[in-house]
């Protein structure tokens, strides 16, 4: 996940928002025209209050006390200087800002091993389940705006997955921008794709089709992995898991402006990061750096889709939903309320970032049911 520091604003955006009507599932209209189809969005609270494209009067009362206490403590622990950081100076912090993940979650095991990417020797952790083999196995991307992030980061929630999953959990350590452009991070992920695959049975898990999950620029990295997989013919996908991925590179949707400060990750966190990772201008056309770019999502795997409320990207991974689901693509997209940016992260501080590797899980073992033969 990128880090939420990146662009913390020392004001709050305000809202106001319309209630959508209490039902489980709530269906509602992207405003893109290529969008017609509608989005099914399931919206997770007790008590159904939500939000869409909110004006945001009243945000102190809309997010959750939560999320507000971890904005308000990285708040106070990131940097004093309005001046623009520089990503060495973001990866430096990355190192030593709050941690909310708790205490790491047993597994059965870890191991680190070093497969051959396209460029040179990638580093893929591998999480156990503390169950007997064999294992399905999920290929995880951490985020990071495809700049930032490492597997040591995205430890605490792999395992929280592996738990939740019972399945194998591959961690990779792609490259990273702004030394290694597009397509370079994308084709190492995909390379550890294919170790997965290959070596399932050495892995102890079953030879089948295979999950990918990834946040934010992972989610970006994890949808374009889908398309790859969809159009070199295979390793086959069983499910497309996207936590609020970023996939427009025109920044142009709704919550781009409504979200822009003050909730962690801003517009400008999101313009360089995509400037970091584009070669040039004419990469943002390439399906695989924006997968809605695509001519056509038919054929790819189902989706599970999770959006956080005050979220800049929120628009963009629902539009995404909708344009899966028009072109034919099973899609589910959950919205938490409430919730920002890298909220999924937040093991230990936020009830949300449970319930949602709970979903997550929750949705990785049923399509695999579906995706894998019985033994």
């Amino acid at each position: 996940m990128t880090p939420i520091w990146a662009g913390l604003a020392r004001s709050w955006r305000s809202s106001s928002g319309t209630a959508i009507r209490s039902s489980p599932v709530a269906s509602v209209e992207t405003d893109d025209a290529a969008m017609s189809a509608p989005l099914r969005l399931r919206i997770r609270v007790e008590t159904m209050v939500a939000y869409h494209r909110p004006d945001r009067d009243h945000v102190r009362t809309s997010l959750h006390p939560q999320a507000r206490s971890v904005l308000e403590e990285i708040e106070a622990f990131g940097p004093r200087s309005s001046d623009p950081l520089s990503i060495e100076d973001r990866r430096r912090l990355e190192h030593t800002e709050p941690r909310f993940s708790g205490n790491p979650q047993p597994v059965g095991a870890t191991r680190d091993v070093e497969i051959d990417g396209p460029a040179g020797k990638v580093t893929l952790r591998l999480y156990i389940p503390d169950a007997p083999p064999p294992h399905a196995q999920v290929l995880f991307i951490h985020g990071g705006g495809w700049a930032l992030g490492a597997i040591e980061f995205a430890d605490p929630l792999c395992r929280a997955l592996c738990r939740a999953s019972g399945m194998l959990i591959g961690s990779v350590e792609y490259r990273l921008a702004p030394e290694h452009k597009f397509p370079a991070g994308l084709e190492d992920a995909y390379a550890a794709l294919q170790w997965l695959d290959a070596n399932a049975t050495a892995n102890g898990s079953r030879r089948g089709p295979i999950a990918v999950c990834g946040d934010s620029a992972g989610g970006n990295l994890a949808a374009a992995v889908a398309q790859m997989s969809r159009d070199r013919g295979g390793p086959l996908i069983a499910l497309q898991v996207l936590i609020y991925p970023a996939l427009d590179p025109t920044l142009s949707r709704p919550s781009m402006t409504t979200c822009a400060t003050g909730y962690g990750l801003t517009r400008d966190d999101m313009r360089l990061f995509w400037d970091l990772y584009l070669r040039t201008p004419r990469d943002a056309a390439d399906p695989y750096a924006c997968p809605p770019r695509a001519k056509s999502l038919a054929g790819l795997p189902p989706a599970l889709i999770v959006t956080a409320e005050f979220d800049p990207l929120v628009d963009e991974g629902e539009a995404y939903g909708a344009q899966l689901t028009a072109d034919g693509a099973d899609a589910t997209v959950t919205r938490y309320p409430g919730m920002i940016h890298g909220f999924i992260g937040y093991l230990g501080r936020v009830d949300a970032a449970r319930d949602a590797v709970a979903e997550c899980g929750d949705a990785l073992k049923a399509a695999m049911r579906k995706g894998l033969p019985t033994s």
